[in-house]
């Protein structure tokens, strides 16, 4: 949780003025001003773009909201950004459809297909309260193919079957808010989407408590919601006017200034010149947050502060992003000990030090135990993983979870505070050290009370 975000807008940016809206609220500072940040994207849909020569970026949005069950009120966001986003479209007479329930692609696909039929684009908005939900486990991969093929705003798509007939998709826009676990986008969300590019799409705001607690009997003072409408309406007028302004069926082009783009070039130049997918895309997601900021507050130009203030929302969602993670050096597993060394004992040593980094990285999302020991196949058996797990438990350096799939639950993972502090060197040292019994094989680990904070 940070209160940064509140920083980030100018006063008179809707999105100020919608965290303003849920102040009085338990939700996290950083799930109001994403919230904000949809409700703008469904403004602008695939009506304006950066205008970047060769390269133009739209201004659309995955954005997923991830805390533990009943923690920072990730549903509750959801739900109170998808009414503003309602009201909007029926008052400004929108042709976005809007979507919260179970999904599938073929569902999608028909939808756009309609949308495109009828008015030459197809705008859809995702309100997902709950991602699990919306994603039924036997549909979940071809949606989220779809949706991955979907982000980059495709001018057309063609494509259909013999039984359902053929279909034609233009100016594809896709906006969506979604709520989950990290446990669901470890198990089963984060592998397979990831490999497909999906998560590198998205901004995953992770949070693990409320920006504040309301006590028994109390009732906070919800400021009017008239003010957040007022302020959505603006945008969509303010974006029409220029629309007129462009000609018939034309997208704004959102310019920046030479400023801007002398920091924006600063910004990637300090980027390293190896990046990952996922690091990638964060270039393209502070231009889009960019002009979302820029929208906001009705300037519709970037302007420097728009990207100082887009760098830095990025980076607060990816301060902890598993993918970002540096070695951490301040603490060295890999210390010395007075003990003699043997080449059994440096084994020990790497397959610990091994299992520490992959759960470093893992981050909050945490990591199957049957994927982990597919990971370290090579140097060791799921025999000697399960018992350095154990050890890490008994330290409270790891939470543990069981998830439910199809077949058999499996055990997931996840790193706590604990992991860089002297309990993990103990833990190394009980591991490298004396025999320690090995649990049974019919004798799983308990889960986790959750009450150690995870690893950030």
């Amino acid at each position: 949780m940070t209160a940064a975000y509140k920083h980030l807008t100018s006063p008179a940016s809707f999105i100020t003025k919608y965290m303003e809206w849920c102040d009085a609220s338990e939700t996290p500072y950083s799930f109001d001003f994403w919230s904000a940040v949809f409700c703008v994207s469904a403004v602008l849909r695939r009506r304006c773009y950066v205008d970047r020569p060769g390269a133009p970026v739209w201004p659309n949005h995955y954005i997923l909201l991830t805390a533990p069950p009943g923690v920072a009120r990730k549903t509750t966001a959801v739900i109170r950004a998808t009414e503003i986003v309602q009201w909007y479209a029926s008052a400004s007479k929108s042709n976005a459809t809007l979507f919260s329930g179970s999904l599938t692609s073929s569902m999608l696909m028909k939808e756009m297909a309609v949308l495109s039929k009828e008015f030459g684009c197809s705008p859809l908005l995702l309100a997902l309260p709950e991602l699990s939900r919306s994603f039924a486990r036997n549909a979940a991969r071809p949606t989220i193919a779809y949706l991955t093929d979907m982000f980059d705003t495709k001018e057309i798509e063609r494509g259909g079957t013999k039984r359902e007939g053929t279909y034609e998709i233009k100016k594809a826009s896709i906006n969506m808010l979604a709520a989950s676990t990290p446990e669901w986008l470890g198990a089963f969300g984060g592998a397979d989407a990831d490999a497909g590019g999906f998560t590198s799409r998205c901004i995953v705001v992770r949070e693990e408590r409320p920006k504040r607690r309301i006590k028994w009997g109390e009732v906070p003072t919800q400021p009017d919601a008239a003010v957040v409408r007022s302020a959505i309406i603006d945008i969509d007028e303010r974006l029409a006017q220029l629309e007129r302004h462009e000609g018939p069926c034309r997208e704004v082009p959102i310019k920046a200034t030479a400023a801007a783009i002398a920091r924006y070039e600063s910004y990637r130049e300090a980027s390293d010149t190896k990046l990952r997918s996922s690091e990638a895309r964060h270039e393209r997601h502070v231009l889009s947050v960019a002009c979302v900021l820029a929208c906001a507050d009705l300037t519709f130009e970037i302007q420097e502060d728009h990207i100082i203030n887009a760098i830095k929302a990025i980076e607060l969602v990816t301060r902890d992003d598993p993918k970002r993670l540096e070695d951490d050096t301040s603490h060295n597993v890999n210390a010395d000990v007075d003990r003699p060394i043997d080449k059994a004992w440096e084994k020990r040593i790497q397959i610990f030090t091994r299992i520490v980094k992959i759960l470093k990285e893992a981050g909050k999302l945490g990591v199957q135990q049957q994927k982990m020991c597919i990971r370290l196949r090579h140097l060791t058996g799921a025999k000697d993983v399960r018992l350095v797990l154990k050890i890490l438990l008994d330290y409270n350096c790891v939470q543990c979870f069981r998830v439910s799939e199809v077949g058999r639950p499996s055990m997931v993972w996840r790193a706590t505070y604990l992991i860089d502090t002297p309990a993990v060197e103990r833990a190394r040292i009980l591991y490298a050290g004396e025999p320690i019994t090995e649990p049974s094989e019919d004798q799983s680990p308990q889960e986790s009370d959750q009450s150690t904070p995870p690893y950030h």
